[in-house]
């Protein structure tokens, strides 16, 4: 799997991108982050072993949030296919 370098501030992803992939972070934090009326509110954090974006494979749909560094971050990338291989040997 491959590994990205995220400078802070960096959008990983933006709510209504097609989830191609999921993310562990590695290093740093990430922010999930939800436009509501206007308002961008944060739902959670993800830290060190955090997995995100994993939502839009499991059912199809179109990323329901956006995903944005909050610190320089490494982060594993998890491909579509390889994450519903996984799900199919469970």
């Amino acid at each position: 799997m491959e590994k990205i370098n995220v400078k802070k501030d960096t959008f990983i992803f933006r709510e209504g991108d097609a989830g191609d992939a999921a993310y562990v972070v590695e290093t740093g934090s990430v922010a999930i982050v939800k436009t509501v009326e206007g308002t961008e509110m944060r739902l959670a954090t993800v830290g060190h072993g955090g997995l995100f974006g994993e939502m839009a494979i499991l059912d199809g749909s179109p990323r329901m949030a956006s995903a944005q560094a909050l610190e320089d971050s490494t982060l594993v990338v998890v491909p579509r296919l390889t994450l519903e291989a996984k799900l199919q040997k469970s």
